[in-house]
């Protein structure tokens, strides 16, 4: 074959297909509502990496738990067998034996959807590219990439609770410096980057909040009240929201220096209105 293709089971498309660029395809499956990711093999390069836009798309689409479909016995060189473990189901209670635990939402891909995902992969694969430079000028870590690798952590965990561990250590590296207040901070500050309205910003704060409440019945083990919290109807809606806005801070800061995000969070503050 002169291509490479992963078969994503809870992803469909509002049309036959999608081109994102000039070496990879999204097409709709025929007979289900899949979608057939695939990469032509004629470019050496990180644009027609599949690996890269799988991760591209974790966090283009971070309200739903990206699935691989599985092929009949795929081969171990297969990019199932290799990807498979980078993301699939998350349980909100692992000690449950109803499927009810087990969240299988879904997501169509529409035009809308697609300059994101453009965008999206043009960070990631900058991202890359930057990596291999900084590697051989001796590689110097920035919070913006230990927190794109807490994200993709978080979405390789299967289980809400490990996820959430990692999806704060994210938001915890990019929001705040020093010690203290911590959920605090990362709720303001989460919201004064996101968001231009009182309604938005309270409501990112909210979401932060609670999950830094459920980070702590974990961290502490708290179980009892781990599996209270986890059992709640609103569980997922509010850990996807945790994602969400993880995601959408990565994008908007990238290539946006440590110093300008503190200092523009600051000047946002201090140009609220008095008391």
């Amino acid at each position: 074959m002169n291509y490479d293709y992963v078969i994503l089971d809870n992803i469909a498309l509002d049309t036959i297909n999608y081109k994102i660029n000039d070496h990879i395809q999204l097409f709709q499956t025929k007979k289900s509502n899949k979608t057939i990711l695939l990469a032509y093999r004629d470019y050496v390069g990180f644009e027609n990496n599949i690996a890269l836009f799988l991760r591209c798309l974790q966090i283009a689409i971070p309200k739903i738990s990206i699935r691989l479909g599985s092929e009949y016995k795929p081969p171990k060189e297969s990019m199932y067998e290799i990807l498979k473990n980078s993301t699939g189901h998350v349980m909100n209670r692992y000690d449950s034996p109803s499927r009810d635990t087990v969240d299988y939402r879904s997501h169509t891909i529409n035009k809308e959807d697609l300059d994101s995902i453009k965008r999206t992969f043009e960070i990631v694969v900058s991202h890359n590219k930057n990596m291999i430079l900084n590697e051989e000028n001796e590689f110097k870590s920035n919070r913006w990439g230990y927190a794109y690798q807490q994200y993709l952590t978080a979405c390789a965990a299967n289980t809400i609770q490990d996820s959430v561990l990692h999806l704060i250590t994210g938001l915890e590296t990019l929001l705040v410096k020093g010690s203290g207040l911590l959920t605090y901070k990362v709720a303001l500050n989460a919201s004064l980057i996101l968001e231009e309205t009182e309604d938005k910003r309270e409501k990112v704060f909210e979401v932060i909040k609670k999950m830094y409440n459920l980070r702590s019945k974990v961290v502490h083990g708290e179980v009892k009240e781990m599996s209270k919290q986890l059992a709640a109807s609103s569980t997922y809606d509010n850990y996807y929201e945790l994602k969400c806005i993880l995601s959408r801070i990565l994008v908007k800061i990238y290539n946006i220096s440590e110093d300008k995000v503190f200092d523009r969070i600051k000047t946002i503050i201090f140009k609220s209105p008095k008391f």
